[in-house]
């Protein structure tokens, strides 16, 4: 203790220093330096000589303690994120294609948004985080597809059959070409794209030609389903007899809605073919599908 002596009034100011012991929780700090002072009003004061000057000291066993409160520290802050927005998937029954088809009609893309977030911190770790906006940058686009609902057809056109082929017979390439071209004809006339000539289609149509000829039905003469004669590629079947001119042919097969449907169907491909016997019948079919 260092003792200051000031006249002023017979009173003498005694400036105490005393160390300072900060508590924290259960931890005590102390240092050296730091100190507080506490003055003390003194009416009278004494040593053995009965004299007090400036450099006099006194003993004290006095001490302050600070105590600090333990307190959590929370601190908070802002910040923005860009979030990407996955895109959706959508289907879509039509009924003007076959159950087995679909296509993607719209692709999708993801979108993208601008989250910020309010985070809050509790004596340095986070505890807590708050979506306080979002902002939309740019749109996801849906992902649209397409699924078939119709139901394969097996129509037919059927007149006065025979119910088994007693003569040999031939197929007329040329009438099969001018067929296929007549179909192309109706279809632009509904503002319809073509359908492409396919050589595996013409083989399976000359299969069935020659078929229906001796069973006039949509069942091949073994009793197997008239599809089977190439399953990954025939989807729909027109047939029809008694019908000398590809004209003629198209006329009756327009009449029919079974039939009209095949021909304005949303198939890529097609072909046509025609079965003679020497008896003088013939027999038509045309085949759509892949």
């Amino acid at each position: 203790m260092k003792l200051s002596s000031k006249r002023k009034l017979g009173i003498v100011s005694i400036v105490t220093l005393l160390m300072i012991s900060v508590i924290w929780g259960a931890n005590v700090y102390r240092r050296s330096n730091d100190f507080v002072a506490r003055a003390h009003e003194l009416d009278q004061a004494s040593t053995s000589n009965n004299v007090l000057d400036a450099e006099s000291r006194l003993e004290t066993k006095d001490s302050d303690v600070l105590e600090i409160e333990d307190k959590d520290i929370i601190t908070t802050r802002e910040y923005t994120e860009t979030v990407t927005i996955e895109y959706k998937e959508e289907i879509i029954e039509e009924a003007s294609i076959y159950a087995n088809e679909s296509y993607t009609k719209q692709n999708g893309s993801n979108g993208s948004k601008e989250v910020t977030y309010l985070e809050t911190s509790t004596n340095g770790e986070v505890t807590d985080t708050e979506v306080i906006s979002e902002s939309i940058t740019l749109n996801p686009v849906t992902k649209v597809y397409v699924k078939g609902t119709k139901v394969k057809p097996a129509s037919v056109e059927k007149v006065n059959a025979p119910t088994e082929n007693k003569t040999e017979g031939s197929y007329d390439e040329a009438l099969a070409k001018a067929m296929h071209h007549a179909i192309n004809i109706e279809r632009r006339s509904q503002e319809l794209a073509p359908i492409s000539w396919s050589n595996q289609l013409y083989t399976a149509a000359k299969t069935r030609a020659q078929e229906i000829s001796v069973r006039f039905e949509h069942v091949r003469p073994d009793g197997s389903s008239w599809d089977s004669v190439n399953p990954d590629i025939v989807y729909a079947e027109n047939l029809a007899t008694k019908a000398y001119s590809v004209e003629s042919a198209m006329k009756a097969l327009m009449k029919s809605e079974t039939h009209k449907e095949n021909i304005l169907s949303p198939f890529p491909k097609g072909a046509s073919a025609i079965y003679k016997l020497d008896d003088n019948h013939w027999y038509w079919v045309q085949l759509y599908g892949y």
